[in-house]
């Protein structure tokens, strides 16, 4: 009886152990941060932030203005993306000369609601981030001085139904560099959706 206890204990022992070894192999595929950003960073606090809530509080609202404020480039970062009215004031942008770039989750390839028919219909760089279980960002970084961020999917359903927030962040530029870096080590490595002309 002693026997088939300690076979037992020892049969649980290794089994646990050889999961914990399958765990750490599966795991070691995931990217590494980049030096510039595998740590915390603490800024000096500068410029404005502007807040806003949903459910129909002004949240898509206020991301819309920050896009059309834009001079020059937007760079998003996306989870979810299939709200029209932000996905025409980005087309909208481009048309007037800014530069847009858009990293989408790989989910967003198979979502028949997603807005990348859209972007490509409208000749927007589109790229696909594969690297991760999730890429669960919702950043939008313009000028390389503005950020916004926050838990607002760019979805409908995070404008009229759920309780979500929205900071925008203007005027830090120490902070919107270091999600640019962020935003340049995903753009590098991710899945183009379609040619992009890099001259």
């Amino acid at each position: 009886m002693l026997k088939k206890r300690i076979v037992l204990l020892l049969t649980l022992t290794l089994g646990f152990a050889g999961h914990d070894i399958n765990t750490n192999a599966a795991t070691s595929d995931i990217p590494v941060l980049p030096p510039a950003i595998h740590t915390p960073h603490t800024i000096p606090a500068t410029g404005t932030m502007e807040v806003a809530f949903s459910p129909n509080g002004g949240a898509a609202e206020t991301v819309i203005n920050a896009i059309t404020e834009a001079k020059t480039d937007i760079r998003v970062q996306a989870y979810l993306f299939s709200y029209a009215p932000i996905a025409q004031a980005l087309a909208d942008a481009q048309n007037r000369g800014i530069q847009v770039r858009i990293i989408l989750d790989k989910n967003q390839k198979t979502s028949t609601h997603s807005s990348v028919n859209f972007f490509t219909a409208h000749h927007i760089p589109t790229k696909f981030d594969e690297s991760f279980h999730t890429a669960h960002n919702k950043i939008i970084i313009i000028d390389d001085n503005t950020v916004i961020t926050g838990s607002f999917n760019f979805i409908k359903t995070a404008e009229e139904k759920n309780a979500e927030n929205v900071l925008i962040i203007r005027g830090n530029k120490k902070l919107a560099d270091l999600y640019i870096k962020n935003w340049e080590w995903r753009w590098k490595n991710s899945v183009a959706v379609f040619p992009i002309d890099h001259t």
